[in-house]
């Protein structure tokens, strides 16, 4: 059984949740880091744009393929092994990054990366699911999209002044993966609940067959429920219009604004302060109005923040609108986290963990390249009109489908 009370009120001294946010934390850094070494790192190798952009591509590809793998492997051999080596390999292969001189090794360090991701950010989903339940488990997910958004925020700006000294020095900061093995290894024991404290064969018997594999992968695809599809494919249609948002307003604010590159910065940050002051909020509130309020009101209003960028171009209210557009970014995370996590069976939460996180990562990676191809089309203002007519039909069809319970 998950180890929790309802309430969740004893969180802020279980230190295994400390663990499980530092291993969140760490994997925020995959690409908050490298984004601001970018320019440096195109000097340094005299690359292109669209070349230097492959130190991102090679990240988010070998994830995309890595996640369902590591999914099984967790269900298959239990969560801490899993967890702990990818913490190794993240950091290892991050902090080696600013030793090298030679942009194909780079591009080789940043795959590993990749493959080592799904044991941290994805994992922290997974652990949350083994270690707490009911409102615990909510108000824990909100505690983990808040420090992703910390992170998110903190983290670039830290990268960015160290970039003024070398664009290396932010890779030395992936050395904190070690700080996170630490204590995952002292505070973060199996959880009772997974499957290799178990009777599960496949965790006793060391890496599974093939023919195992395959049983894993039919064991997943009838779990997911159709309740369990829809809030992925909305947590989907959240991450595509989120990291469009991401990429194309600080573009909007300098172009069409006028504003300065620390302005198109700025707004960023912001976009991220849903997730930091809202999220720890949404236990509280799927116990007040349930579940199905929560998710359908906060794709509401981050539509609404996207369509009432429409209605303004003084950067004053554009940074506002991004703001409160952003606290349905923050509540929607973590209660679509724990939907998911507390519907599936411990025995194939990893896999279905993965499903979700590959929804993430999927929309991350395509999110860019399809905005783009329709903002050079069109403009803007069709740019923000689309992200909020499919974040209101995709609310719709989660109210029609979710029951209303808590």
């Amino acid at each position: 059984m998950a180890s929790s009370v309802d309430t969740g009120s004893g969180l802020a001294d279980d230190p295994k949740l400390y663990a499980v946010l530092g291993l969140a934390g760490v994997g925020v850094f995959a690409s908050t880091l490298v984004s601001p070494a970018l320019p440096g790192m195109a000097s340094a190798f005299d690359l292109t744009e669209a070349r230097v952009g492959m130190v991102m591509t090679a990240f988010f590809l070998t994830a995309v393929v890595a996640i369902p793998i590591v999914g099984s492997l967790t269900d298959a051999l239990g969560r801490r092994r899993v967890f702990l080596t990818s913490l190794v390999v993240y950091g290892l292969a991050g902090v080696a990054i600013a030793f090298v001189d030679s942009f194909a090794v780079i591009i080789l360090l940043r795959a590993i990366q990749g493959c080592a991701f799904p044991g941290l950010l994805p994992m922290s989903i997974t652990l949350i699911g083994d270690l707490y339940e009911g409102r615990a488990a909510t108000t824990a997910q909100g505690f983990l999209t808040s420090i992703t958004g910390l992170v998110g925020v903190a983290s670039p700006l830290l990268a960015g002044a160290l970039v003024d000294v070398s664009w290396r020095l932010p890779f030395a900061l992936y050395g904190l993966s070690f700080v996170a093995f630490v204590l995952c290894y002292v505070w973060l024991p199996e959880p009772e609940s997974a499957p290799a404290n178990g009777s599960s064969a496949a965790a006793a018997s060391g890496v599974p067959s093939l023919s195992r594999v395959l049983e894993l992968v039919r064991e997943v695809a009838a779990a997911l429920t159709r309740e369990m599809r829809i809030v992925i494919v909305g947590v989907g249609v959240l991450f595509l219009v989120r990291y469009a948002l991401f990429t194309f307003v600080p573009l909007y604010a300098v172009t069409v604004l006028g504003t300065s590159e620390f302005v198109g910065g700025l707004a960023v940050a912001v976009l991220g302060l849903g997730r930091l002051l809202a999220a720890p909020t949404a236990g509280r509130l799927v116990g007040r109005v349930g579940r199905r309020a929560v998710l359908v009101g906060s794709l509401l209003l981050f539509g609404a923040g996207t369509a009432a960028l429409l209605l303004t171009r003084d950067p004053v209210l554009v940074l506002i609108i991004l703001g409160i557009a952003s606290i349905g970014d923050g509540l929607f995370d973590p209660v679509a986290n724990d939907a998911v996590t507390a519907a599936a069976a411990p025995d194939v939460r990893g896999r279905v963990v993965s499903v979700l996180e590959v929804g993430k990562t999927g929309a991350i990676s395509v999110s860019p390249v399809a905005f783009g191809v329709l903002l050079s089309a069109s403009s803007y203002s069709v740019l923000f009109l689309t992200g909020t007519v499919v974040l209101a039909l995709t609310a719709v069809v989660v109210g029609l489908v979710l029951d209303g319970g808590p």
